[in-house]
């Protein structure tokens, strides 16, 4: 992606500007709702070091970089993610919930992806703990 593209996470920012300072390792997302958004991104760019580096470690699984990558690359295209509802996860807070809906086609097909993320923070830095998919 060049880095003066609008970002995929909706923010009306360039990527360079959002989340590509993320996903730089130049700084951290400093809430967990800015977390969200980067993962998003990240799936969206299919950068999957970074979603296994944001994911907290008791979560990582021994073939979780694998199923991120699946999972990354069944879809075709996302389309669009909305913050439903964001519960914790300030700067100064140390756990966070994200409710969101991310849409996204597959073999022409529209699909949507509705969950409440939980985050916490692991070594001063927000991290994916893991999300409940809703309906």
């Amino acid at each position: 992606m060049h880095s003066q593209e609008l970002c995929p996470c909706g923010s009306n920012l360039t990527y360079a500007a959002c989340c590509g300072v993320y996903h730089q390792s130049q700084t951290f997302p400093p809430t967990a709702e800015k977390l969200m958004h980067s993962r998003y991104t990240a799936y969206c760019l299919k950068n999957i070091e970074y979603l296994w580096l944001t994911t907290h470690p008791c979560t990582r699984r021994p073939n979780l970089k694998n199923e991120i990558s699946i999972w990354a690359n069944s879809v075709d295209k996302w389309l669009n993610l909305t913050i439903i509802k964001v519960l914790q996860g300030g700067a100064e807070d140390k756990i966070g919930k994200v409710e969101f809906r991310a849409t996204y086609l597959t073999h022409d097909e529209q699909h949507s992806l509705h969950e409440l993320s939980r985050f916490v923070r692991h070594s001063g830095h927000w991290t994916y703990k893991d999300g409940i998919i809703g309906e």
